[in-house]
Protein backbone atom coordinates (compact mmCIF):
# COMPACT_ATOMS: atom_id res chain seq x y z
CA UNK A 1 0.00 0.00 0.00
CA UNK A 2 2.82 2.40 0.83
CA UNK A 3 4.37 1.87 -2.64
CA UNK A 4 1.10 2.98 -4.24
CA UNK A 5 1.33 6.37 -2.56
CA UNK A 6 4.91 6.73 -3.81
CA UNK A 7 4.01 5.95 -7.42
CA UNK A 8 4.04 9.26 -9.36
CA UNK A 9 1.51 8.06 -11.94
CA UNK A 10 -0.97 7.11 -9.22
CA UNK A 11 -0.43 10.41 -7.40
CA UNK A 12 -0.86 12.39 -10.62
CA UNK A 13 -4.09 10.49 -11.32
CA UNK A 14 -5.45 11.24 -7.84
CA UNK A 15 -4.54 14.90 -8.13
CA UNK A 16 -6.15 15.21 -11.57
CA UNK A 17 -9.25 13.43 -10.31
CA UNK A 18 -9.49 15.84 -7.38
CA UNK A 19 -9.26 18.86 -9.68
CA UNK A 20 -11.81 17.36 -12.11
CA UNK A 21 -14.27 16.60 -9.31
CA UNK A 22 -13.82 20.13 -7.95
CA UNK A 23 -14.69 21.40 -11.43
CA UNK A 24 -17.81 19.24 -11.50
CA UNK A 25 -18.80 20.58 -8.06
CA UNK A 26 -18.28 24.14 -9.34
CA UNK A 27 -20.54 23.40 -12.29
CA UNK A 28 -23.16 22.04 -9.91
CA UNK A 29 -22.85 25.11 -7.67
CA UNK A 30 -23.30 27.39 -10.69
CA UNK A 31 -26.59 25.64 -11.41
CA UNK A 32 -27.76 25.15 -7.81
CA UNK A 33 -26.07 27.42 -5.28
CA UNK A 34 -25.84 25.88 -1.81
CA UNK A 35 -23.25 25.17 0.86
CA UNK A 36 -22.70 21.49 -0.07
CA UNK A 37 -21.08 22.06 -3.46
CA UNK A 38 -18.79 24.61 -1.81
CA UNK A 39 -17.76 22.06 0.81
CA UNK A 40 -17.05 19.49 -1.93
CA UNK A 41 -15.09 22.07 -3.96
CA UNK A 42 -12.86 22.86 -0.99
CA UNK A 43 -12.43 19.18 -0.13
CA UNK A 44 -11.60 18.11 -3.69
CA UNK A 45 -9.15 21.01 -4.13
CA UNK A 46 -7.46 20.18 -0.82
CA UNK A 47 -7.13 16.54 -1.83
CA UNK A 48 -5.77 17.42 -5.27
CA UNK A 49 -3.26 19.84 -3.79
CA UNK A 50 -2.10 17.29 -1.20
CA UNK A 51 -1.38 14.63 -3.85
CA UNK A 52 0.27 17.21 -6.11
CA UNK A 53 2.62 18.25 -3.30
CA UNK A 54 3.51 14.61 -2.64
CA UNK A 55 4.28 13.92 -6.30
CA UNK A 56 6.34 17.13 -6.58
CA UNK A 57 8.74 15.61 -4.04
CA UNK A 58 9.60 12.99 -6.67
CA UNK A 59 9.08 14.62 -10.07
CA UNK A 60 9.95 17.97 -11.61
CA UNK A 61 7.42 20.77 -11.78
CA UNK A 62 7.02 20.97 -15.58
CA UNK A 63 6.28 17.27 -16.00
CA UNK A 64 3.97 17.11 -13.00
CA UNK A 65 1.97 20.18 -13.96
CA UNK A 66 1.44 19.17 -17.59
CA UNK A 67 0.64 15.56 -16.68
CA UNK A 68 -1.98 16.62 -14.13
CA UNK A 69 -3.39 19.19 -16.53
CA UNK A 70 -3.63 16.68 -19.37
CA UNK A 71 -5.32 14.02 -17.26
CA UNK A 72 -7.62 16.58 -15.67
CA UNK A 73 -8.57 17.88 -19.12
CA UNK A 74 -9.38 14.35 -20.25
CA UNK A 75 -11.46 13.70 -17.14
CA UNK A 76 -13.34 17.01 -17.51
CA UNK A 77 -14.14 16.16 -21.14
CA UNK A 78 -15.50 12.78 -20.05
CA UNK A 79 -17.51 14.43 -17.27
CA UNK A 80 -18.82 17.05 -19.72
CA UNK A 81 -20.06 14.38 -22.08
CA UNK A 82 -21.53 12.40 -19.18
CA UNK A 83 -23.56 15.41 -17.95
CA UNK A 84 -24.81 16.11 -21.47
CA UNK A 85 -22.66 19.01 -22.62
CA UNK A 86 -21.41 19.07 -26.20
CA UNK A 87 -17.86 19.91 -27.28
CA UNK A 88 -16.88 22.09 -30.20
CA UNK A 89 -14.13 21.11 -32.62
CA UNK A 90 -11.99 23.89 -31.12
CA UNK A 91 -12.38 22.42 -27.62
CA UNK A 92 -11.56 18.92 -28.86
CA UNK A 93 -8.48 20.23 -30.71
CA UNK A 94 -7.29 22.10 -27.62
CA UNK A 95 -7.66 18.97 -25.51
CA UNK A 96 -5.69 16.93 -28.03
CA UNK A 97 -2.90 19.52 -28.03
CA UNK A 98 -2.67 19.35 -24.22
CA UNK A 99 -2.50 15.53 -24.37
CA UNK A 100 0.24 15.72 -27.03
CA UNK A 101 2.18 18.13 -24.80
CA UNK A 102 1.94 15.69 -21.90
CA UNK A 103 3.12 12.82 -24.13
CA UNK A 104 6.13 14.87 -25.28
CA UNK A 105 7.14 15.60 -21.68
CA UNK A 106 6.54 11.99 -20.62
CA UNK A 107 8.82 10.57 -23.34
Amino acid sequence: MMYTFQNPVFLIALSALGYALATLAMKHMADTPSIWPLIFIIGFFATAILFEIIVLRQENLAFTYVAILALEALLVVIISIFIGESLSMREITGGIIVLIGAAVLWG
